[in-house]
């Protein structure tokens, strides 16, 4: 409410609440002040109140978009991550079914060793006996001859 509203309002004619109206006017903040009545001027708690709401958007804003570049990052790192383990995997199944092949081969090849093993032993065996024999039948030819 502004002194000429309260000017209007006052239709009795109060010489002395206009006097009292314009003179309160016309006094300077400081004289307000020392007259222990508080001036408005822009209320010091609602503009500190308004900038720390600002500062608590910036900070909010900031962090939301510190939050999202990191998450997107370790999103990225998540799907690296799983696309190696696929490759770890699918090497790992890779290696196994050639450690498989690898046994299963060397197991027929021991089995085929073995066996020649044996035929290797039969040989022999017949070569001692057929030696053996040779030499019976050279000793008896030559007692043949001598006669």
């Amino acid at each position: 409410m502004n002194i000429d509203d309260i000017e209007k309002k006052d239709d009795d004619g109060d010489v002395s609440n206009r006097v009292y109206l314009n003179s309160a006017a016309k006094k300077s903040a400081a004289e307000a002040v020392s007259e222990d009545r508080q001036v408005c001027s822009g209320n010091p708690a609602a503009v500190c109140l308004g900038l720390l709401c600002a500062l608590l958007l910036a900070v909010t804003i900031g962090l939301s978009v510190k939050h999202n570049g990191e998450r997107e990052q370790l999103w990225s790192s998540y799907i690296n991550m799983t696309m190696e383990r696929d490759q770890l995997q699918t090497s790992y199944i890779n290696m196994t079914m050639e450690r498989d092949q690898l046994q299963s081969r060397f197991d027929s090849i021991s089995k085929e060793r073995d066996q020649l093993q044996g035929t290797n032993n039969r040989l022999q065996s017949s070569h001692d006996v057929l030696t053996l024999e040779r030499d019976s039948l050279q000793r008896q030819f030559a007692e043949i001859r001598e006669f």
